[in-house]
């Protein structure tokens, strides 16, 4: 696991469980009435774990490009995730890897071509300006300020320094507070109005810190075992929970009521414990899943070692 930066395969596996949250009801075309779960899942799921993924995503490419592995493999590995994107995109409209392929190579590819200064300040001035309209246009900021604090060496000072990040949530946290109090307020529109977006970066920011400062905790170990290996094989859980998902819900019956959507969470939650089972025995006994060696193999147009480093976990 040498040359790993730990906290960003434990966020990462933390961000997947919480995507799939997010997905349940898009994948199963849950239309039942809102139920208290729901309205729970709005505030702490939805519009949360996006703006993580696009951010790690960032950090993975900054992490490679400043190893100077130069830009063909980059462009190689984008065209590959734009390919599944697009397949992925015939079982889950609307899906994210393809958006993450046109803008990783329409923005961070063009980037490289940028002092690292300014990759970070266009990364904090676009976030800042999607802020308040969150989804699919929160990933260009994202990505490049992504890129940026990778370039800079950051994710491994936050590593080392817990203060940082204890900081940033006191920041946020109120922030969190104020805009998720809005939102539920407004429980029919969340994830449509201002205070939701805001409310998803703030506290997408809030489960990074968290994650970072329980990583200086006897919690370590648990997120070591529990969540990182479901990081390491992200890509491979992310399009594995789609099928899962879509085999299930040609057996689960769900009814017109609100219970739809406890059934719909309650199963997330089994998934989600399977995947993190079959993800801790196959990182142990097998190293990388079997997209992720499949995307390394694209990458640098050959076959592909067991084991990677945080540079090559883009999702």
């Amino acid at each position: 696991m040498k040359n790993r930066i730990e906290w960003l395969d434990v966020v990462r596996g933390i961000a997947l469980c919480g995507i799939a949250f997010a997905n349940i009801g898009t994948v199963w075309k849950v239309s039942a009435p809102r139920s208290l779960s729901y309205d729970f899942m709005q505030l702490l799921v939805q519009q949360r774990f996006f703006p993580i993924f696009s951010l790690l995503f960032g950090i993975g490419f900054g992490l490679m490009w400043s190893k100077n592995y130069g830009r063909v493999p980059l462009l190689r590995r984008f065209l590959f995730i734009g390919a599944l994107g697009a397949l992925h995109q015939f079982v889950h409209p609307g899906e994210a890897l393809l958006f993450y392929a046109a803008a990783a190579l329409f923005i961070l590819l063009p980037s490289t071509y940028m002092p690292r200064a300014w990759v970070l300040a266009f990364g904090v001035i676009a976030t800042v300006l999607a802020a308040p309209f969150g989804g699919p246009l929160l990933i260009p900021g994202l990505f490049l300020l992504g890129s940026g604090l990778a370039q800079y060496g950051i994710p491994a000072v936050l590593a080392e320094k817990p203060r940082i990040p204890a900081y940033a949530l006191i920041i946020f946290t109120p922030i969190a507070l104020i805009t998720g109090w809005m939102q539920w307020q407004n429980k029919i529109n969340a994830g449509f109005n201002t205070e939701s977006a805001i409310a998803g970066l703030a506290i997408a920011a809030i489960w990074i810190c968290l994650a970072i400062l329980l990583m200086h905790t006897p919690a370590r170990s648990f997120l070591q075992t529990a969540f990182a290996p479901m990081g390491r094989l992200a890509l491979t859980n992310y399009i594995g929970a789609t099928l899962i998902m879509l085999a299930a819900s040609t057996v689960i019956s769900l009814p017109v009521s609100p219970k739809a959507w406890d059934i719909a969470f309650l199963f997330t939650a089994g998934m989600l414990v399977f995947q993190m089972v079959l993800s801790w025995v196959w990182d142990r006994t097998l190293g990388q899943g079997p997209l992720e060696r499949l995307w390394r193999m694209v990458t640098w147009w050959s076959f592909a070692p067991k084991r990677s480093d945080n540079r090559e976990n883009l999702v």
